[in-house]
């Protein structure tokens, strides 16, 4: 029951929002077809495979996640808040604990800010105590990893073995790559399988209800007095009609009124919501001219930390491969540099939306009778 719930958790939080998966049962009985369909779905949406490999792969220990691009939360959240309100797992959820969680959350987020700068600075050691050892003299010093084999040389077979796992999970991958639209076409057939389910559920479902109704012959002896109750409905359904029109005429009138009163209401909605929706579009334009001023290149991904001196700081700071070729690198000073300005643009973001929210409460607060709202 915790699997089935958490799978069930794990789809919806990325978006799935086929209700059928929602609805199964949570003893496991029933829904393999239901967990093909969500399987298939992730290979699609999140590329899963190629997580994974990024995820197993050996690892040098010199790696760094580096993001300065923008993150669209509009469109990432759109899926699953659309489902959130039907499909949610939990009805009732206490605020306090959301609070507890919160302040769990910001803790560890610490804790984890504070491992990371230590780890950094134990990086750096091993980088300027084994500067210039490396044979390739582009990268000039020795990883993690090499490190710790010349440390520990017994270990070369355990990293012999990793290095063989990954490489049984690329050919496994290839060989996926020749084989995928075989796999797709497959799905198309059993998505075409459960649509006409479907449709002949719906068919047998309309044939019972036709099978309720009474038949003919043993409705001819109230035939005739069927026709003088048509009647009769007919002249009270005129007269129903007639008093329609007059309701109707009579509400279009107060309703004319109504909108036109709306109108001048609206009217200074509007320039007061223009005036926010300039301010909005200054902010960002601002923004995009710091952006297409600098002209960094976006990153998002693991990059490779390689040591330079302070004399070739300025070039590079940041490596994606290592070879005898020129690579892609940035300093560290730009991407912190970017990291900078898009924290005060957040920031900016942050407190234009805490001022709408006050001004919403305010006005809220001034509908409630007997209340004094104090703001912190």
């Amino acid at each position: 029951d915790i699997q089935i719930r958490f799978v069930k958790s794990a789809l919806w939080y990325h978006g799935y929002g086929r209700p059928e998966l929602y609805r199964l049962p949570s003893d496991g009985s029933a829904g393999s077809r239901e967990l093909l369909l969500a399987f298939s779905w992730l290979l699609h949406r999140i590329n899963l495979l190629e997580q994974l490999l990024a995820r197993n792969r050996v690892r040098t220990g010199d790696e760094t996640s580096v993001c300065t691009c923008e993150d669209d939360l509009t469109n990432s959240q759109k899926g699953r808040t659309e489902i959130a309100p039907e499909y949610s797992l939990e009805d009732k959820v206490d605020v306090r604990y959301l609070q507890w969680l919160h302040g769990r959350l910001r803790f560890q987020w610490r804790s984890l800010h504070a491992l990371h700068q230590e780890q950094c600075k134990l990086l750096h050691k091993i980088h300027l105590f084994t500067n210039g050892s490396h044979m390739d003299k582009i990268l000039g010093h020795f990883s993690v990893t090499e490190t710790e084999l010349i440390r520990q040389p017994e270990n070369y077979k355990q990293l012999l073995q990793f290095l063989e796992s990954e490489t049984i999970q690329l050919e496994a991958f290839l060989e996926w790559k020749q084989l995928e639209q075989v796999y797709w076409h497959w799905m198309e057939t059993v998505l075409d399988d459960m649509a006409e389910e479907g449709s002949m559920c719906k068919s047998q479902d309309a044939h019972t209800m036709k099978s309720t109704l009474p038949k003919g012959d043993s409705c001819c002896h109230w035939a005739g007095s069927l026709v003088g109750k048509i009647d009769r409905l007919s002249r009270a359904l005129m007269t129903v009609h007639d008093q329609l029109q007059e309701l109707v005429t009579h509400r279009k009138s107060a309703w004319y009124e109504k909108v036109k009163t709306r109108e001048e209401e609206l009217q200074e909605e509007f320039c007061a919501a223009a005036r926010k929706t300039q301010e909005a579009v200054e902010l960002k334009l601002l923004d995009l001219t710091y952006h297409c001023a600098l002209k960094i290149p976006k990153m998002h991904g693991s990059c490779r930390l390689v040591f330079r001196s302070k004399h070739s700081a300025s070039k590079t700071g940041f490596g994606r491969s290592v070879s005898k070729e020129p690579i892609s690198t940035v300093s560290a000073t730009e991407v912190i540099r970017e990291l900078q300005m898009r924290k005060a643009s957040l920031e900016r973001e942050l407190k234009q939306l805490q001022e709408e929210c006050r001004q919403r409460m305010d006005e809220i607060a001034e509908g409630l009778d007997g209340v004094i709202c104090i703001s912190p």
